[in-house]
């Protein structure tokens, strides 16, 4: 016999990082499934601003088996790192900052080509799968992945739902 899961958030415990899960699972309006795999949002992985997220160089090794990133999509202002970036999930995986805006800021006019290079960027197959974050991974990674599931036909109160899961990573309060 076999079994399958049903779709469902799945939390991803990894030493050091926090607010982590896949994107995928979610069921869109014509009754598709967000394939799992394909994003996993969480917080930075390199400490560069919040020291405590950091991924142990010991957990790199089984993180990149594991996921098999492709890519590290970080929300993140450059001026976090100054020189040339190679991403902790090693050389062989892509990185780039993308300066996101925060909140409805994401909807001012001087957003509307960093929200369009944001997305066009994530519609790019060949940066799957991928690792995708801001610092928390809260604010900016939340309404990305929000945006996104939106886009794809995922209903409104599934993707509300996800992006408030980060309050409860934090252990603070949701209302």
């Amino acid at each position: 016999g076999s079994f399958k899961t049903a779709p469902s958030y799945r939390f991803v415990y990894i030493d050091g990082v926090k607010n982590t899960r896949d994107v995928g699972g979610a069921k869109t309006v014509d009754g598709k499934t967000l394939k799992y795999g394909m994003i996993i949002r969480g917080s930075e992985i390199d400490g560069l601003v919040e020291s405590g997220f950091f991924l142990a160089k010991s957990d790199i090794e089984n993180v990149v088996d594991t996921f098999k990133f492709a890519y590290e999509f970080d929300l993140r202002n450059p001026s976090v790192f100054s020189g040339k970036y190679v991403s902790r999930l090693g050389e062989n995986v892509k990185h780039d900052f993308y300066d996101c805006p925060m909140y409805g800021n994401i909807f001012n006019q001087n957003s509307k080509e960093k929200m369009k290079q944001i997305f066009s960027s994530l519609a790019d197959e060949n940066k799957y799968p991928m690792y995708l974050h801001c610092t928390h991974g809260a604010d900016r990674t939340g309404t990305v992945v929000l945006l996104l599931q939106l886009l794809l036909g995922v209903d409104e109160e599934t993707a509300i739902k996800e992006y408030r899961l980060t309050a409860f990573q934090y252990n603070t309060y949701a209302d």
